[in-house]
């Protein structure tokens, strides 16, 4: 793990008094002995005594340094209950440990461990958000990803693969999560966090199958204790996966196991919990469409509305299904006002609004604004990895142009050829006869 050997006890009690940007001085004075005790220490002159460098290494608050073997295994562990605080969105905690941890800085001989700390760090500042720091870290590891050993290129791509989630890349997101989950796999070692990103990016990119065999494996591996709001989005998204694919009594028994998790967590915080407790009626909202029960589903989209924050994207995919269900049941009276705020409330995102100019077109269609949305909208929204929505959009212009008569034959056509290649990567991996979905035909490894 080293570059060179560990610091004498000498060499770490100047370590850490420069890191703290002390004078011999100011070390001094907290510890009770003189300027030139601490300089003989330094120097090597006097031997510390055990007590001496413990008491220092505590009025620095630098309790995790690896001064000898013990040490970097509790350092070791250390960074492992971060890294659980982090995947479990404890965040409080997780500052906390950050702080502790961060002292490994001050040594400058232990390269790999700074390294995991600074790449644990990463994974800390994407889920706050703050990708622009992020970002600073990748770019960092970028340029010396081949200096890395297996484990510590697993936690450079597991972050590159989430900042591209973050970002909307899902096929570069894809890429990378699948590099770090090879990775994982040759070191035996897998991952709840891994799997559930890996199977976000399948269902954005429409490989259903590929992402509930990743959702059910994530569920496999929640550890106990595993935070409430990571086993939400799980059971979340394994409803919306299997409503795509038509098991509604899987989404069914999902979409529960995530609602009874809102409502534990609304007494937790109710204010937090709304976030939660919306996107669980959207989700049931989402499997009575799928199921053509469509006043289930608009009573469910209603109570999603009302309590979604409206600055949330979850907001504007709960405007977008209601609208489109409207337009299912062929009732298209609430779709202009519906699309007014849909479109309005987009205004600064160009894939909603897209998705929302596609509801226009199919609220009142004419041959010019199909021509828009087969050639320009449908096109741009393929790119951005928006698969429902296009399969969405190109059955009904499939069914559109065949009532347009002999000269839109060809375009029904495409159009039908394209929703039947969607339709087919959606229920790849499915046994439509044994009702089970078939692991071996990809097992982990995701294009």
């Amino acid at each position: 793990m080293s570059d060179r050997p560990i610091p004498t006890d000498a060499e770490m009690i100047k370590l850490m008094r420069v890191y703290r940007k002390l004078t011999q001085e100011e070390l001094a004075a907290p510890l009770n002995v003189s300027r030139g005790i601490v300089s003989k220490y330094e120097t090597g002159d006097s031997p510390v005594p055990d007590h001496m460098l413990v008491a220092v290494a505590h009025e620095l608050g630098m309790e995790y340094i690896p001064r000898n073997e013990k040490g970097r295994d509790d350092y070791e562990e250390a960074l492992q209950i971060w890294y659980d605080s982090i995947s479990d969105d404890d965040f409080e905690e997780a500052e906390k440990w950050r702080e502790k941890l961060s002292v490994i800085k001050a040594f400058p001989h232990e390269k790999d461990f700074i390294i995991k700390f600074e790449l644990h760090n990463c994974r800390l500042l994407l889920k706050l958000n703050k990708l622009d720091e992020a970002k600073k870290v990748l770019d960092v590891y970028e340029k010396k990803v081949d200096e890395l050993n297996d484990d510590q290129k697993h936690y450079y791509y597991f972050n590159k693969g989430t900042y591209n989630l973050k970002t909307a890349n899902a096929s570069e997101a894809s890429k990378f999560l699948n590099k770090s989950l090879k990775l994982t796999l040759t070191m035996f070692k897998k991952s709840f966090p891994l799997n559930f990103s890996i199977a976000y990016c399948q269902n954005g990119r429409g490989f259903i199958a590929q992402a509930i065999i990743l959702l059910e494996e994530s569920r496999k591996l929640k550890r106990k204790g595993q935070s409430k709001v990571s086993l939400f989005w799980l059971y979340n998204l394994l409803g919306s996966n299997y409503s795509s694919i038509g098991l509604v009594d899987k989404a069914e028994k999902n979409n529960d196991k995530s609602f009874k998790i809102a409502e534990e967590l609304k007494k937790e915080d109710e204010e937090k919990s709304k976030l939660y407790i919306g996107s669980a009626y959207l989700g049931y909202g989402y499997m009575y469409r799928k199921a053509k029960k469509y006043n289930f589903a608009i009573s469910n989209f209603e109570k999603a509305i009302d309590i979604l924050p409206d600055d949330d994207a979850s907001y504007l995919e709960t405007i977008f299904q209601k609208t489109i269900c409207h337009i299912e049941m062929k009732d298209l009276t609430p779709c202009p006002r519906l699309i007014e705020v849909g479109l309005k409330r987009s205004k600064h995102n160009k894939v909603y609004n897209q998705m929302f100019r596609g509801l226009e077109i199919m609220a009142n269609p004419y041959e010019d604004t199909a021509k828009i949305l087969e050639e320009e909208i449908i096109p741009y929204l393929l790119e951005k990895g928006c698969i429902h929505v296009v399969l969405d959009f190109s059955r009904f212009l499939s069914a559109y142009y065949k009532t347009r008569g002999v000269g839109f034959v060809s375009r029904s056509y495409k159009m039908s050829e394209l929703a039947f290649s969607l339709s087919e990567r959606f229920h790849e991996g499915f046994n439509e006869n044994e009702n089970c979905w078939d692991n071996s035909r990809f097992g982990y490894v995701i294009d």
